[in-house]
């Protein structure tokens, strides 16, 4: 899996249809995202089940491939990529917003700082000292 994004375009204000622009390959499949996620959470309902998850039925899912106007192996490809990183999950004929992807995250943005953290400390200092050196 690949994700291909320019760091400037990712704020804490990005729609679904930026997201999606970060997670597919190609327009279409951002596109697909898109629709499938917007249709859950417009027409998403509670499971019927114990586990009370927000979703959709598979035959209301159904509805979502033919608005797709996309062929079923590339609304299918996209079903799976958004269940493999997380996104959605299923459970029998139900499919539900997961939150597995932004827990991993920001379990990788906590990774991240603490493997920079002693770099960027370092960078701080020497950008310090450099300053109070240009005083004297």
């Amino acid at each position: 899996m690949t994700i291909d994004f320019h760091h400037f375009s990712i704020t804490q204000r990005a729609n679904i249809d930026e997201i999606m622009k970060v997670i597919f390959k190609t327009e279409k499949q951002a596109k697909v995202g898109s629709l499938i996620l917007k249709n859950i959470l417009k027409d998403g309902v509670y499971s019927q089940d114990r586990t009370w998850q927000f979703g959709l039925y598979e035959a209301d899912m159904r509805k979502v491939l033919v608005e797709s106007k996309v062929s079923r192996p590339t609304f299918f490809k996209v079903m799976k990529r958004l269940r493999f990183i997380g996104f959605v999950n299923k459970q029998y004929r139900f499919y539900y917003l997961g939150t597995e992807f932004p827990n991993a995250l920001r379990r990788l943005e906590r990774a991240i700082r603490i493997i920079l953290k002693p770099k960027l400390k370092r960078i701080r200092m020497d950008k310090k000292e450099w300053e109070e050196s240009q005083y004297i």
